[in-house]
């Protein structure tokens, strides 16, 4: 049955034909007026593309990066002294909210204010600071301890509001908002219980209603988020409005909060207060949701289909919903504190004997730590120790001393199997749990959010301080037996203990006899080290005796995110939203600089329609598939584990010699968290969600480490919460999707596949360990456990087709997968207008599906035939060669071809090669009726090296190129450009150098640096900046001696390989990440109901929403090609270098005249040295402007060959597609010139709008 994938729909055309304009609106020069939130976006966007560019933006404005790139020229201007006394007025205020200063914080508010104001070059870098101290401030206004008055609270809000509209900053901070009216009523609740009159509140309610309408507040919306025992009446009588809650939402929501105290985490901890993993699981499963206070036997995902009425539907979501933010709340606030079994279940009774010794002593630790610590506090002039814990003092109010030494004692036991940890990257831990766990305390407590402002030195400084500390106050007593068994063991590991020479192992053991008293020994101590860079750093040990008991307990420290009970925060700012109380970034990543480039491009507004887009994602109800977690369960307890679950680990020897065992071991352990979790959401039926990120270049993840991305086992747990009719055409998606799993590539009718094997598939369904022929028959699947999990569903629609029901009425809540066609070449194609390209990955509607990888296989063997039947090749390549022939299919090429345009090096695809080879070994020895290799050819592979796939990579390249050309003329344009961009000179650059440190000035010249990184927006309108530099380090002081830490918020050159490396890349990652964020938002626009879920480049949605979900990804793929955004890019490139040149060289051979008279006037610079001469000249072009400069009107009257060297490649300069000059160029005189990006590749004559009738382009 062919599909017609094509609607007509205007909105399409008008945006077609105002991107196919050939005469496009010059650049915006004023600051950008963003949407004000992500909520207006949404109101102001047309429904149909919340993601989308719209026609109305300036296109230039809206792809243009430079912008947010100002902030580096911005900063370059920024003194460092005017950093630091920003840095002073930020710490004196927090040190007044400590205190509970009300006149101090008010009057530091508006000297930051006043600061900000005199800056306009970088009054971004200081403005997202100033709003969270705002927003800090507004919290203690409201407390009942601050004295503030309502005239310091409508002073601070509109000298706010003036500095935003002195700035141009409109996007607003919607959480500020929400504080500052709850600030107005708790001031107000304040005056009535002082007694005060009608006209002492009067100016608060006027104050209140202008900015409920000011900042465009949804009453219901500020009314529901409020809590109802306190605010929710003053509300009512300060804003004249009325709750629109329904009473039966109201009572179920109140029910909810007051009786369930049974809800408490508390009762799972151990007496420390840690959580182990394992009891995690164990609350999750043991709080199942009551209805009306009435137990549920079933699966709660089972009974909600039960529930008849759309009205009984929603009351039983809004009370369970509220039910399990309860459970959330619960869970995050011990999210730092979870740590993790390492033994088997057989292995309880000694992991619990020990845990209640080791527990003893960690609380004898912490308990002498802390004490000695306490000794050290309030001493007025004191050592470094006693500095650091000066300056923390007003912190330990907040999170105590005790906590800080717990956490650091856990974390080194937690490293107990390794011996040892990097002491920079101990305290790079510790400073995250610290930050993460105050978050989670009391949401009452203000002052938590301070610890976001303590600079990366004090924590160094304090965290030295605290390990020195920990290693002078812990002891233990060790047998001397168990020494001599220690050493022993060293011994019969090659002598070394985690991988440190016995020598050394041994000088380490005689310092940790350096004990206080006879029978103790240290727990832990410290040495210095030679890392990869020979450079010394600092190790804390471990010492050896404490590990080998540890082994026997637990692992601690293992901080680990769950799937979330409840829909995920909105998100309203780059770190604003997503968990419940967990401080995460929108954007994965810790480089300040990349955080700070975000900060800008949210108060450009460039971020809404990324959060709107995560959003939408987070709003996927999900829950365990219970048929395929029993056949897991089941599959965990084979002695022989199954495909890639090794046996269970009391099968294992517990101190593995080898690697590859190490290997086994480790991967039993993921699978055995897999199983917990999925046993923990899955015993009761749960709902859960998915808390979403995005990578630097707009690909989202999942936050969960348990999650449908993960592999085929992960992915087969997973269903839609939400069940739906499989409606008319349902069960024909489910057929095929069970034809795609079993084996891709081998296309045949998904009905014929389905009668074929029907017999199977029901056998397989209701049997799939017992019966051992048939577990064979599943296992040849591709894809075994999610094929299995599509049997098992499709049995019961056979089963309800047996009853006598109409099929459309089955219920399903199975996701069906749609997956491009080598989706990174598809968009290769869509550029380049590829038709020959496009036809190979499905771009064009042909009768048949095309495989990509099929056609490359068949073409590299097509040219290994050649080289056996030419017999050019020496005898050993065509002994490869037959060798390669005899295993040479899909799979085998697939990865190399796959990641070809992800910028897989010839070294990385021999790598894949080899590990699909090993593959293939193990399946072979795993599942012999899987495969037809006899023994010969087993032999014969086991004797492959990675070295021997170097000849099928060259084949597999060749063959790409083949069908691919204009895919690789793109790629070389991006390399090609951003050496371009990276190889640019520029004054500000120069500048800022000479005041960092002059010698870099003198080097400039020769080597030119690139501070900013390259950076483009995504078709979505997503900023992709790729910050790959060389790492800035500094070095701090402490107890312990000098820290060196990673400088992430300083700028430092650009790495300009990778940046060769990975542009193209990352070029096509944001290009199918723009796909699917447009696609997501899409569908949702058009149909709420409509669930979407993906990873990457693969779509899921319900059977019955499947042909309407083709239809917007295809339309939304047309959109994103319909007009030229490559030009648009290079538009972008061009405004990034609009101020800089590029060094390029002319022969003096045949430009005799013109070295002569560039020489000639070059002497009045009164410089010798050419590259003093270049860097005036470099100053003057920039004064003066290009067109002025007497050298480059020289160039242009004479017009020379200019020559642009690149390493050992020399290239024609000109803004033509680069060319490669093959002769030496000799005897060259250096000069500037503007720098050019150069022509794009012409495109060729694909018809992109084919795509909309192509049945195989997602499929």
């Amino acid at each position: 049955m062919q599909i017609r994938f094509s609607r007509v729909r205007s909105d399409v055309l008008q945006f077609r034909r105002f991107y196919s304009s050939p005469v496009l609106p010059a650049p915006a020069l004023v600051k950008s007026a963003p949407l004000s939130s992500p909520t207006a976006a949404s109101q102001q966007c047309p429904s149909h593309s919340l993601a989308l560019p719209l026609p109305h933006f300036h296109i230039d404005n809206f792809f243009s990066s430079s912008s947010i790139f100002d902030l580096v020229t911005d900063l370059f201007g920024l003194e460092t002294n005017r950093k630091r006394r920003w840095q002073e007025l930020v710490e004196k205020y927090a040190y007044s909210i400590q205190m509970d200063q009300d006149r101090e914080a008010v009057d530091l508010l508006l000297k930051m204010n006043d600061f900000i104001r005199t800056d306009d070059d970088s009054s971004e870098y200081f403005f997202f600071q100033y709003a969270e101290c705002l927003q800090i401030w507004l919290k203690f206004f409201a407390c009942d301890e601050s004295a503030g008055t309502f005239v310091d609270l409508a002073r601070i809000v509109g000298e706010y509001d003036n500095l935003l509209l002195k700035s141009g900053f409109t996007t607003r901070i919607e959480s500020l908002q929400t504080e500052v009216l709850k600030a107005v009523m708790r001031c107000y609740c304040k005056a009535k219980l002082a007694k005060k009159s009608a006209l002492h509140l009067r100016p608060m309610k006027e104050f209140f209603i202008k900015y409920m309408e000011k900042y465009k507040i949804d009453f219901d919306q500020f009314n529901a988020g409020l809590d109802l025992t306190e605010l929710l009446s003053i509300f009512e009588e300060i804003s004249g409005a009325k709750s629109t809650l329904t009473q039966n939402t109201q009572e179920a929501l109140t029910i909810t909060i007051l009786t369930h105290p049974s809800l408490s985490i508390e009762p799972y901890c151990e007496e420390s207060g840690d959580l182990h993993f394992d009891r995690v699981c164990d609350y999750i499963a043991d709080t199942k949701f009551k209805w009306k206070n009435r137990p549920i036997d079933v699966p709660l995902f089972c009974f909600y289909d039960t529930l008849e009425s759309k009205k009984e539907k929603d009351e039983f979501m809004a009370s369970y919903i509220q039910f399990n933010k309860i459970r959330q709340e619960n869970l995050d606030k011990y999210s730092h504190r979870i740590v993790k079994s390492v033994v088997p279940s057989a292995s309880i009774h000694s992991k619990q004997k020990f845990s209640k010794e080791l527990q003893s002593l960690i609380r004898r630790w912490v308990r002498d730590t802390t004490k000695f610590l306490e000794l050290k506090l309030g001493h007025e002039v004191g050592l470094k120790e006693e500095q650091s814990l000066n300056k923390f003092e007003p912190y330990f109010k907040i999170l105590p001393l005790e906590t800080m030494v717990s956490q650091f004692i856990q974390m080194l036991i937690g490293y107990s199997e390794s011996n040892e940890i990097e002491l920079y990257r101990l305290i790079l831990e510790w400073k995250q749990r610290v930050l993460s766990q105050s978050v989670t305390l009391d949401p009452k407590n203000f002052k938590r959010s301070l610890f976001k402002f303590v600079l990366d030195d004090a924590f160094i400084e304090l965290s030295q301080t605290l390990v020195s500390a920990i290693m002078q106050c812990c002891h233990f007593r060790v047998a001397e037996n168990d020494l001599n068994a220690i050493a022993e063991e060293i011994q019969e590991d090659g002598g070394n203990i985690a991988g440190v020479m016995v020598p050394f192992a041994i000088e380490s053991m005689q310092k940790l006899k350096g004990n206080p008293a006879p029978g103790l020994y240290r727990a832990f101590t410290d040495i210095l080290k030679s890392n990869k860079k020979h450079a010394k750093v600092r190790f804390i040990l471990i010492n050896p005796a404490l590990s080998k008991s540890v082994k026997l307990g637990s692992t601690f420290g293992d901080q680990h995110f769950f799937p979330l009970l409840c829909p995920p925060q909105p998100w309203l700012g780059h770190s604003t939203g997503g968990m419940m109380n967990s401080a995460i970034n929108f954007v994965a990543g810790f480089d300040k600089l990349h955080q700070r480039f975000l900060q800008k491009a949210q108060l450009q507004g460039k971020l809404d329609r990324a959060f709107l887009c995560l959003d939408q994602m987070g709003k996927t109800g999900w829950c365990v598939n219970t048929d395929i977690l029993d056949v897991f369960n089941k599959a965990m307890d084979l002695p022989s584990g199954l495909l890639k679950i090794p046996p269970p680990l009391d099968t294992m020897p517990t101190k593995p010699k080898d690697q590859t065992a190490r290997d086994v071991r480790n991967q039993r352990k993921i699978y055995e968290t897999i199983k917990a979790v999925a046993n923990a959401y899955g015993v009761n039926g749960d709902i859960l969600f998915h808390c979403y990120l995005f990578d630097f270049r707009g690909r989202a993840y999942a936050l969960s480490q348990i999650n449908h991305y993960g592999e085929d086992i992960m992915r087969s747990l997973f269903q839609f919460w939400e069940a739906k009719p499989l409606g008319e055409r349902g069960f024909y998606w489910l057929k095929y999707q069970l034809a795609s799993l079993f084996k891709p590539g081998k296309e045949t009718s998904c009905e014929e596949f389905f009668e074929k094997h029907k017999n199977n598939i029901l056998q397989a369904a209701s049997n799939p360990l017992d019966d051992e022929a048939l577990r064979r028959w599943w296992l040849q699947a591709d894809k075994p456990f999610q094929f299995l999990a599509t049997c098992m569903e499709v049995a019961k629609v056979l089963k309800h087709l047996g009853n006598g029901n109409n099929v459309a009425t089955f219920i399903c809540r199975m996701p069906i997968h749609q997956d491009g066609s080598c989706n990174g070449l598809q968009h290769y194609a869509g550029l380049a207008r590829d038709d020959l390209g496009g036809r190979s990955v499905n771009l064009l509607p042909l009768e048949t599906k095309m495989d990509v990888y099929v056609e490359v296989r068949d073409l590299v063997e097509k040219k290994i035939r050649n080289d056996i039947g030419t017999q050019l090749a020496a005898p050993e390549e065509v002994a490869k060669a037959k060798l390669i022939l005899q295993i040479l299919d899909r799979k085998l090429v697939k990865r190399p071809v796959m990641t070809t345009v992800y910028g897989v090096t010839r070294y990385g695809a021999s790598e894949q090669i080899y590990s699909r080879i090993k593959e293939m070994i193990n399946g072979i020895e795993q599942n012999p009726a899987k495969s037809s290799a006899d023994d010969v050819l087993l032999s014969r592979l086991k004797t492959f090296q990675q070295r021997d796939a170097t000849y099928l990579v060259e084949k597999i390249f060749a063959a790409i190129d083949d069908l691919f050309k204009n895919a690789k003329r793109i790629e070389t344009w991006l390399t090609h450009t951003a050496n371009r961009i990276n190889t640019s000179y520029n004054v500000k650059t120069l500048d800022y150098l000479y005041r960092l440190k002059r010698s870099l000035k003198d080097t400039y010249i020769t080597n030119p640096v690139n501070l900013a990184p390259i950076s483009w927006i995504s078709v979505s309108g997503f900023p992709v900046i790729q910050v790959y530099r060389d790492m800035p380090k500094v070095q701090t002081q402490g107890v312990l001696g000098s820290t060196s830490r990673d400088a992430s918020e300083n700028f430092a050159p650009m790495d300009r390989k990778k940046h060769e490396l990975a542009i193209a890349p990352n070029f096509i990652h944001s290009l199918d990440a723009s796909h699917m964020a447009m696609t997501c938002s899409a569908a949702a626009a058009e149909n709420p109901s409509l669930v979407f879920a993906s990873i990457h480049d693969s779509y899921w949605t319900h059977a019955c929403d499947v042909d309407r979900l083709s239809v917007i990804l295809r339309e939304q793929f047309v959109e994103m090609y319909s007009f030229d955004y490559m030009e648009v890019v290079k538009r972008d490139f061009e405004r990034q270098v609009r101020n800089s040149y590029q060094m390029v060289y002319f022969e003096k051979k045949g430009n005799g005249e013109l070295y002569r008279k560039v020489k000639e006037f070059r002497k009045q610079y009164g410089e010798s040295k050419i590259k003093h001469q270049l860097e005036i000249e470099l100053r003057e072009l920039d004064k003066v402007g290009y067109h002025n400069h007497t050298i480059l009107m020289l160039i242009e009257e004479n017009m020379p060959d200019l020559y642009y060297v690149l390493g050992k490649k020399n290239f024609l300069y000109s803004s033509a597609f680069p060319k490669e000059v093959n002769h030496e160029i000799t005897d060259k005189v250096p000069v500037f010139v503007p720098v050019k990006i150069p022509d794009l590749p012409k495109k060729g004559d694909l018809d992109i709008e084919q795509v909309l009738e192509s049945r195989y382009f997602f499929s």
